[in-house]
């Protein structure tokens, strides 16, 4: 979020989210719910160091910035994320570890994903989250959800080195023959200053995801 906000001059807002407590329907004989309250104990106790952390970080780069502590209506954390985040440019968020009980829903990512409408940068879960903007691969199927992302891109388009459009398998797509695959796109993000190369990718069997972290 620093490196970010420094690149672009950007506003950065921390939110962290405290969770309900988790109530279970009473089963058998039990007359009362169950009521678990360990995962909003987790989140309370590191609400003040995880602020400081943010705070410093912030304060070091110079950056203007804010951080919200909000107490969330459910247990479900990403419900508060998705709701103060359509209000933001772009989230910043990290994977959930698969063999971690962190508090945090496994399909975390994924609800903000589908959720938020806004565009989401997933860090990794451990190591370093360095954002590398030398060279940025741009997957390109002429579908909805392919101009949505490459146009929310545009802000981090116009920093980057270098910008290549990769359409996969664009031999199996007849409209495409005798055609620079992507080129319409290219000229439209030329129009925003960018210069970016197209590119057709075969997949030799993968998946399109596959292809796209082999480019």
């Amino acid at each position: 979020a620093a490196q970010l906000g420094r690149m672009l001059g950007a506003h950065v807002t921390g939110l962290y989210v405290i969770p309900a407590v988790q109530v279970y329907p009473s089963v058998g004989f039990e007359a009362a719910p169950q009521v678990f309250e360990g995962n909003r104990t987790f989140f309370k106790d590191n609400a003040e160091r995880v602020r400081q952390s943010f705070e410093a970080a912030m304060t070091r780069e110079g950056l203007a910035f804010d951080f919200h502590q909000v107490d969330s209506r459910t247990p479900i954390i990403a419900d508060e994320v998705i709701s103060k985040g359509r209000c933001a440019d772009v989230l910043i968020v990290s994977t959930t570890n698969p063999d971690e009980i962190t508090g945090v829903e496994r399909d975390f990512v994924e609800q903000v994903l589908m959720g938020a409408g806004r565009p989401v940068i997933v860090l990794p879960f451990k190591g370093e989250a360095q954002l590398n903007l030398d060279e940025v691969v741009l997957g390109w199927d002429g579908g909805r959800e392919s101009a949505r992302s490459a146009f929310d891109a545009v802000p981090l388009l116009k920093v980057a080195k270098k910008v290549r459009i990769v359409r996969v398998d664009p031999q199996k797509d007849p409209e495409l023959r005798a055609s620079v695959p992507g080129s319409d796109l290219a000229q439209a993000l030329a129009r925003h200053g960018i210069k970016a190369e197209t590119q057709g990718y075969p997949t030799d069997g993968m998946d399109e995801g596959q292809a796209l972290m082999r480019c």
